[in-house]
């Protein structure tokens, strides 16, 4: 994951809503770094989840209920009243 290229320019640069969704205790995101990134960033929420860098497959229902409220609040044209998983 770390020898991944930077891609904060999405964040920054892009004009499209996006949801970050973080793990509190990540250890592969160097927070300082990215909470600095976070805010040059345009039309962006963060969730943040308790546990690591694969905590949102802890509690799938709460990040789905989320990324499902932040699409409707965002006007997806994609909408559908059944995120759950197939």
């Amino acid at each position: 994951m770390r020898m991944r290229p930077d891609r904060s320019e999405v964040l920054t640069e892009e004009n499209f809503p996006k949801l970050v969704v973080l793990g509190e205790k990540d250890k592969a995101i160097d927070m300082p770094a990215f909470e600095r990134t976070l805010k040059k960033a345009k039309d962006t929420e963060t969730l943040c989840f308790p546990g690591g860098h694969m905590g949102f497959l802890e509690d799938e229902a709460t990040i789905l209920k989320s990324i499902e409220s932040f699409l409707l609040k965002k006007g997806s044209p994609n909408k559908r009243s059944d995120l759950s998983p197939r």
